[in-house]
């Protein structure tokens, strides 16, 4: 069976996710959010292809159960969202993606990783001294009630927010440096000027979805996907110096990991790739 419908000037409409009895009407979500969601899906999968044009409003109100105002409000978002162009007199077309460019190139361990990342504008939304949660205080090795210096900041490319970060350092560490410090040089040299440099990394990757605050920090939608990232960093005596999570959306940072099992000796068994987008 196809995954498209028929539609109105040899136009097609995927119909994969199109719920049969139009949209759900007690989910809490205005009705043209939940078509803005629907079709942004459809465009950020690929299912509707660069410079392929939507169908028109009259259509997409049928296809949804909704009214052309309705319609009209999610088009308008998509287009601010930059994912459509309205062409006056002739329709929604599907904008292209933008262009990914690698923030570096392959590097042999996390710590490249991170310092490229630290070449992004950083503004520190929070600093301060506190007891951590247990799970950082296990991770830091802290005694119970040990305080640990906590930082949450978010990372900028051309204005556009990339990443959400808070870490926690130990607080003897994190009493060497300061907010404007944060402002303006990236952790890993902090650490460093502090003599307690990095030197072994830890990492889970997984994924999360945005709640209202991430979501309104990072400039993204609520419930929308985020790569999240869960970082320990040890000094060369084994000794925990930093506890990283990250959330990013994965249209804007991604990470590559490329395994080499052929020829260890020509280069590392793994090396990773972070990309951003433009």
């Amino acid at each position: 069976m196809s995954s498209t419908v028929p539609a109105i000037a040899g136009l097609e409409m995927p119909a994969a996710t199109m719920p049969e009895a139009g949209l759900v009407r007690s989910v809490g979500a205005a009705l043209h959010r939940q078509v803005f969601v629907v079709l942004k899906d459809w465009i950020v999968s690929g299912r509707y292809a660069a410079g392929r044009a939507l169908l028109p409003e009259e259509a997409l109100a049928r296809a949804f159960g909704v009214s052309r105002i309705t319609v009209r409000r999610a088009l308008a978002d998509l287009e601010q969202a930059g994912l459509v162009e309205r062409r006056h007199g002739r329709g929604t077309f599907v904008r292209p993606p933008p262009a990914a460019e690698p923030l570096q190139h392959a590097v042999a361990d996390v710590e490249a990783a991170i310092a490229r990342t630290g070449q992004l504008r950083a503004r520190v939304l929070e600093f301060d001294h506190v007891v951590p949660p247990p799970d950082v205080r296990a991770a830091l090795e802290l005694a119970v009630g040990e305080k640990a210096q906590r930082a949450v900041r978010v990372r900028h490319r051309d204005g556009l927010p990339i990443m959400h970060l808070t870490t926690y350092v130990p607080d003897a560490i994190g009493r060497t440096y300061d907010r404007a410090d944060m402002e303006t040089t990236p952790l890993y040299e902090l650490l460093r000027r502090a003599g307690r440099g990095y030197r072994r990394a830890e990492q889970r990757i997984g994924a999360a979805l945005a709640d209202p605050h991430i979501a309104g920090l990072l400039q993204l939608d609520a419930g929308a996907p985020l790569l999240h990232i869960r970082r320990r960093l040890l000094d060369g005596d084994g000794r925990p110096v930093e506890d990283l999570t990250m959330l990013a959306s994965p249209q804007r940072y991604q990470l590559r990991t490329v395994h080499n099992w052929e020829d260890p000796a020509a280069g590392p068994i793994v090396s990773y790739e972070t990309t951003l987008a433009e």
